[in-house]
């Protein structure tokens, strides 16, 4: 019996052997200070940067309380639909201090602990008012939340120096034989595992051919420069998107460079292939700045895990003896929970490559799965260069007149226009924003009643700064001319369909359907069509069911175009086959060619005419 038990947990002995001889090795001594350093620097810069953003409301608080709604995110959903407001602004408060402190060392242990879970707090308040979230701060977290449990205090840090004056200052007490080695070790799988991760997300997602041998590339960029924001468009990403050889190379370059590093984890003991690696870790960091507009300098301090210091230091500075203690029973103890622990993180990662298949989970955040960017923009079939359709929304301003607010009637409506190459345009007395704060622009896809529609055009109307109790505000908006200082009589917002044309045209996003969303007068009257896309109990059949608020006795008709991703984008609008049945439109959808989109058109008493789209009602 005694020899089957041992047989039966021989493969689980194998796994704790090889598991305590890959991440507790000999030396690291100088590599664990050094990743400390850099390591926490990138975590104090990130706590900075979510401070910076809050300091234009004041306190972390009262930046949530002026947002249009907050969704739980992260270990914020432990305290239930909001966070306490004594929580985040302690956090912001400690923040700073505890990464200061994890930096030069003092305290080193539950400075990391605190600086790491306080940055979390922050990043989630911050991430939470977003109606989709960001990857930006996740690399960090995924090294720190292993290594914050570390005794990286040993080497280069004050508490090492309190040490040796007094001996009972254990926070700088030097490592045991291997102690060292376990956390720079872990945090190199952390980072190897995110990037690795996006790139099997855009396997998963996107293909592995048709991800870069598409015209993907050339839509992701053109999105990303000309769809999302105003901004001045270097001279090599126009050439990149102008020449197919171009852009679908520097695709599988990109997919090269995510995968690379993960073969580190295969080198630690070749500090020259490691620092290869370390290369290609930060040339595809630069890259998603320099090609995509997608900086994340904090990023760069992780590829301190890819350099073995003590490896470079003993050869060009000549061998420095390690400061170790010998091994004991306390030890064994440590590692054996060490071992437990690391068991549980790797899980976890191998729990965010199973999150692929489901997008937008927010429990286990920093754990997520990494699919930004994974699909292809691009339209079927992939051999052929055809237009990309995508979807957005725009806010207005309504002035008596365009001279009320300094600005030249140009007199033609401005959605015939293109996007991404100018700020402001007024017809009619109406100034679009066209990139008027990008995530409360997007919040127009949660806001499915008149309820959220009034909520967020009223806050989107106070961000703007024209109301008076906005004025003292200042607002990062990117803007590069000054606002019109005037008080609109309405703000409405409207929903697009935008296409960016085929190669070889240039990529310039134009909008080829749109509609109201709402419009907020600023006496607080508002006038909004709402609805969603149904499946009716009785005729089994698709109806459009619809909420109408703010509009007197309306009369409603219900229009449609077909055949939009291949047809001429010009052809009129024709009358949508169907029936009323109350608010509710119910479709003839065998009379309409798929894919086909509607807007309801609505004449007032006073003859007035609103047209009104929701990407909802694409089918």
């Amino acid at each position: 019996m005694k020899t089957t038990a041992i047989a039966r947990w021989a493969p689980f002995s194998s796994l704790k052997e090889g598991t305590e001889r890959y991440f507790f090795r000999e030396g690291f001594e100088l590599q664990l200070g050094m990743c400390r350093v850099f390591l926490f620097s990138a975590v104090l810069l990130s706590a900075i940067n979510q401070i910076a953003l809050f300091n234009a409301f004041g306190w972390p608080s009262d930046w949530l309380r002026a947002h249009v709604e907050y969704n739980p995110f992260g270990i914020l959903i432990l305290f239930g639909k909001s966070p306490p407001n004594w929580l985040i602004d302690a956090s912001a408060v400690v923040a700073p201090i505890a990464g200061i402190l994890a930096v030069i060392g003092f305290l080193t242990r539950p400075a990391m602990i605190v600086a790491t879970i306080s940055t979390i707090i922050l990043v989630c308040v911050r991430e939470g008012i977003a109606p989709y979230w960001s990857h930006g701060y996740n690399l960090i977290f995924y090294c720190a939340l292993p290594f914050m449990f570390s005794r990286a205090g040993a080497s280069l840090s004050i508490d090492r120096a309190i040490w040796k004056r007094r001996p009972s200052w254990s926070h700088g007490r030097p490592v045991a034989p291997g102690e060292a080695s376990w956390p720079v070790v872990a945090g190199l799988v952390a980072a190897c595992a995110f990037f690795y991760g996006a790139f099997w997300a855009k396997l998963y997602w996107g293909g592995p051919i048709a991800w870069w041998d598409s015209d993907n590339m050339r839509f992701s960029l053109a999105v990303t420069w000309l769809g999302y924001d105003v901004q001045n468009i270097p001279w090599y990403v126009e050439t990149m998107w102008s020449s197919p050889f171009l852009y679908k190379a520097a695709g599988l370059f990109h997919l090269f460079l995510q995968a690379a590093p993960i073969a580190a984890l295969f080198s630690l003991r070749r500090p020259y292939a490691r620092l290869v690696e370390g290369v290609f870790y930060s040339m595809s960091t630069l890259g998603l700045g320099f090609i995509m507009g997608l900086w994340q300098y904090h990023w760069l301090f992780i590829g301190c895990f890819f350099i073995d210091w003590d490896y470079f230091r003993a050869r060009f500075a000549g061998a420095v003896p390690p400061s170790t203690e010998s091994s004991d029973l306390k030890l064994v103890a440590y590692r054996r929970l060490i071992i437990v622990g690391l068991a549980l993180f790797l899980g976890a990662i191998h729990v965010m490559f199973l999150l692929q298949i489901r997008r937008g989970t927010v429990a286990l955040y920093p754990l997520s799965a990494l699919d930004f960017y994974a699909s292809v923009r691009a339209e079927t079939p992939y051999d052929e260069h055809r237009g990309y359709h995508d979807y957005r929304c725009e806010y207005a301003l309504r002035y008596p007149t365009c001279e009320a607010v300094g600005l030249p009637d140009e007199g033609t409506p401005a959605a015939s226009k293109p996007l991404g190459r100018g700020d402001f345009s007024c017809s009619g007395g109406e100034v679009r924003l066209r990139h008027f704060n990008i995530d409360f622009a997007s919040y127009c896809w949660r806001a499915g009643s008149p309820e959220a529609l009034r909520t967020l055009l009223g806050k989107a109307l106070d961000l703007t700064g024209y109301l008076p109790q906005a004025a003292t505000r200042r607002m990062p908006w990117r803007y590069s001319a000054p606002m019109p200082r005037a008080m609109p009589i309405a703000i409405s917002l409207r929903q697009q369909r935008i296409e960016y044309p085929a190669y070889p045209a240039a990529p310039d996003p134009i909008i080829r359907q749109e509609g109201l969303k709402a419009i907020l007068a600023s006496d607080g009257t508002m006038k909004a069509v709402t609805g969603r896309i149904i499946r009716d109990d009785e005729t089994k059949k698709l109806a459009l069911k619809l909420d109408v608020a703010g509009l007197s006795s309306p009369e409603l008709t219900v229009e449609y175009k077909s055949r939009v991703m291949s047809a001429s984008q010009d052809q009129p609008s024709r009358a949508a086959p169907g029936r009323w049945r109350g608010t509710t439109f119910l479709l003839d959808e065998d009379a309409i060619d798929k894919p086909a989109y509607l807007t309801v058109k609505v004449r007032e008493k006073d003859g007035a005419v609103h047209e009104f789209y929701d990407v909802a009602w694409w089918f």
